[in-house]
């Protein structure tokens, strides 16, 4: 059976309103306060399994994070991650295919640009 259930929902809406931010099992928790963690991490599942969300990792840190991937054709795009801000932005499809072909025909490796992000410092945090 296939169905959305009050929560997923819930989830759902919670990732589309906020595109660019990763958020932890207990941060979801946090803001969705009738929701039971066993809860989140079952919808945190599906949602992944649909690809409309993407595990990922923080620098320094052992738990898991995800992160919306259904805006914009999200999942053409390699993701570059701010460190100190947070933010998350789109690299240039251009330059994303560069580095693509060149890990291709350099490393004959293979990009997933699906579950690729880029970590770093953004330019308004450089300043």
């Amino acid at each position: 059976m296939n169905y959305q259930t009050e929560q997923r929902k819930l989830m759902q809406n919670l990732f589309a309103e906020h595109p660019h931010e990763m958020y932890s099992a207990k941060d979801i928790q946090g803001m969705l306060t009738n929701v039971s963690i066993s809860a989140i991490y079952r919808n945190l599942s599906k949602l992944e399994e649909k690809g409309l969300i993407m595990r990922c990792s923080k620098s320094g840190s052992s738990k898991s994070f995800y992160t919306y991937t259904k805006s914009d054709g999200c999942r053409e795009y390699i993701h570059l991650k701010c460190k100190q801000c947070g933010k998350t932005a789109h690299m240039p499809i251009d330059d994303t295919e560069i580095l693509m072909r060149n890990a291709l025909e350099h490393k004959k490796f293979k990009v997933d640009k699906t579950e690729t992000i880029l970590y770093g410092i953004c330019e308004s945090c450089q300043k």
